[in-house]
């Protein structure tokens, strides 16, 4: 199988091209350095469709960003819902400022722009669980997954009708289902996207030359939560080995985006207080 590698010190080369291009509708992998450092430390690979995702087509693709991720956090989620949202987790459990959201404009995510768009949210980690994708489709989706693939533990799928409950940390308003995805020892979640399908995106734990990334495709949430898997395929990128997968998303109009979540019965935000509601870090990457 053929691999697109990705050698990031020819990010200049593709940089142009990229910026340049018309803003249509794109799927955006960002990428972040596995150690903190202060140029292109994230850097965003857009793709114009599925097939170029899974073919792995990075020329004139790549954008260097000016974002820089603080050495305690890493990029955990990202998502579109007319605002580029960028969830930057805490490395280590945290009693306060775990989860920190950016909201930012396609532009001020590439300039590296903090200036307020940055968001402390109210969200509380278990150290046993770690976000691997967020999404929007009408509604703000996490799932959380366990750092340990051997814990025991399952992939948790987590519904918040509002960005601001999102933000506050409104346990009470939160769906939480326990989902049937099954844990593969050898493949963390990498980033979760809806383009009127559920597309998640796996990276491999360890730096491989093939099989590196893998991608599946779900009609509806409740598939997601279910398993029920539409489609499923390797993608021929390899993502360099100083580099990991912190998100995943489409910047498209779905004009039929699914229905509102119905609120948690009165018993269940105590079970979310007790799971804790967001994680640690992702089981591959390990910033230093």
């Amino acid at each position: 199988m053929k691999s697109y590698y990705l050698l990031f010190p020819t990010l200049l080369v593709f940089e142009a091209a990229a910026t340049t291009a018309s803003q249509a509708a794109t799927y955006t992998t960002i990428l972040e350095s596995n150690l903190d450092q202060g140029d292109n430390e994230v850097v965003l690979l857009d793709q114009d469709s599925l097939t170029e995702v899974l073919d792995g087509n990075i020329l004139g693709n790549i954008t260097s960003t000016s974002l820089n991720i603080g050495p305690d956090y890493s990029i955990a989620g990202s998502a579109y819902d007319g605002d580029y949202l960028t969830l930057v987790e805490r490395n280590t459990d945290s009693a306060t400022n775990e989860v920190v959201l950016l909201r930012q404009t396609r532009a001020q995510l590439i300039a590296g722009d903090t200036l307020g768009t940055v968001i402390n949210t109210a969200l509380n980690i278990a150290p046993n669980y770690s976000i691997g994708g967020f999404l929007f489709d009408g509604q703000y989706r996490l799932l959380l997954e366990p750092d340990a693939a051997t814990s025991g533990l399952d992939v948790v799928a987590l519904t918040i009708n509002a960005l601001d409950d999102l933000i506050q940390g409104k346990a009470f308003t939160f769906q939480l289902q326990t989902t049937l995805i099954p844990i593969n020892p050898a493949f963390s979640i990498g980033g979760f996207a809806y383009d009127g399908q559920y597309q998640m995106l796996l990276e491999s734990d360890e730096d491989v030359a093939d099989d590196e990334t893998f991608l599946i495709s779900f009609d509806t949430f409740d598939d997601v939560v279910q398993n029920n898997i539409a489609s499923f395929s390797f993608t021929d990128l390899n993502i360099s080995p100083g580099y990991s997968i912190g998100g995943f998303l489409y910047d498209g109009v779905i004009d039929d985006p699914q229905p509102p979540a119905v609120p948690l019965p009165a018993g269940l935000p105590m079970l979310l207080s007790g799971l804790g509601i967001l994680l640690g870090v992702n089981r591959f990457r390990h910033r230093s």
